[in-house]
């Protein structure tokens, strides 16, 4: 959870950004999801759609905490999904268990090393 929380990264919002989270791939390892519980998060935003029909979800920063929600359960899901940031920036989460993160200036890749670090993660 703070992986995601430290990826999601708030502080980063400008006034009006937007993030878009696309779920890419799921099913992948159903012993370890519970899509009723994604499904009932969906629905709480007016999504009825399956997610085969619309796999993204666009974030403003007022409802960042619930996109923050939308991230968490991916990757404790082990679906794939990317995170696609205003300003160029991309994190991509793996159902392998592993994760890519692509900012586009380099005090931005800064910030984010300093906050990985601070996890132990680096």
């Amino acid at each position: 959870m703070s992986l995601c929380r430290t990826l999601w990264s708030e502080e980063d919002w400008q006034k009006d950004a937007e993030r878009l989270l696309i779920v890419e791939e799921w099913g992948v390892w159903p012993s370890g999801e519970h899509p009723p519980l994604f499904m009932k998060l969906r629905s709480a935003f007016g999504e009825a759609r399956p997610m085969i029909e619309a796999p993204g979800h666009l974030c403003r920063k007022d409802d960042a905490d619930d996109g923050l929600s939308f991230l968490i359960l991916c990757a404790l899901f082990l679906w794939d999904c990317t995170l696609y940031k205003d300003g160029g920036g991309m994190v991509f989460v793996s159902h392998d268990e592993y994760g890519v993160v692509v900012e586009p200036l380099e005090d931005d890749m800064s910030r984010l090393r300093s906050r990985l670090q601070h996890l132990n993660v680096l």
